[in-house]
């Protein structure tokens, strides 16, 4: 994980809560001069101790948030945190999860599989229906992360079959998940039933079928992806399938 993508990262989110953020303004939330900040996420200068600290303290979800950024600009990573290959599947590390954990970042990877796919941010916001500075700061993660590369005027996706533990609670995840079912509620109430289907089954369950619930599900999900995820498709879509105990 590169630290001034973790930077651009907390930007883009103090941006997106704030109508009217900045760089400056974002610098001074954080107390240091724009001028620095600037100069360090455009590699000029290097990242201080002092604003490293200040800049955790300020902009960090949690401590391990912290830890994570500040290893990551003192450089004390001990392995690439990018992903761990394994056969056709790529694992992503919980750090990099972090840095492309909102929703779009995966549209713009599938739309790499569109004809006619083009790395402007003005055609990629128009598709995933997201500003400009969304778009063009996602590719700029995603490409320095090593998941997507230009090609021409498109883009190419490097790793496919992106995974990472169903089984780890993180903000990142949650927070992946909660803009999901976003999407899934603003398409139900603006969607047409012709280009996309809600169902949903209430089932009694045995607490020591759980597990094999959850691993029809996972198997479900595979075959779905294996059968209809196509290099010609012309729409990008999201299945969502959740589990969720009702009683207690």
């Amino acid at each position: 994980m590169n630290y001034s993508m973790w930077i651009n990262k907390k930007l883009e989110d103090f941006c997106t809560s704030n109508p009217r953020g900045s760089l400056r303004l974002f610098a001074r939330s954080i107390g240091v001069s724009a001028t620095s900040l600037s100069q360090v996420l455009n590699g000029k200068r290097p990242l201080s101790l002092k604003m490293a600290k200040r800049i955790a303290r300020t902009c960090a979800t949690d401590s391990i948030d912290a830890q994570s950024f500040l290893k990551s600009a003192m450089g004390d990573l001990s392995k690439d945190l990018t992903n761990i290959e394994n056969g056709n599947e790529t694992q992503l590390e919980h750090d990099t999860f972090r840095m492309i954990s909102d929703w779009y970042c995966y549209g713009i990877l599938s739309l790499a599989k569109i004809k006619g796919c083009r790395w402007d941010p003005k055609w990629i916001a128009e598709r995933l229906g997201i500003r400009r500075d969304q778009a063009h700061q996602a590719f700029v993660r995603l490409e320095k992360i090593g998941l997507i590369r230009k090609s021409g005027r498109g883009f190419l996706q490097i790793k496919a079959n992106l995974k990472i533990s169903s089984e780890v609670s993180s903000l990142a995840i949650r927070q992946f998940h909660s803009q999901m079912l976003m999407k899934a509620q603003k398409s139900l109430t603006s969607d047409s039933n012709d280009i996309r289907e809600f169902g949903s089954a209430v089932i009694t369950l045995r607490k020591s079928d759980l597990e094999k619930a959850k691993q029809a599900i996972r198997e479900f999900r595979e075959t779905f992806s294996s059968q209809l995820d196509s290099d010609q498709g012309d729409q990008v879509y999201s299945l969502n399938i959740n589990l969720i105990p009702l009683s207690k």
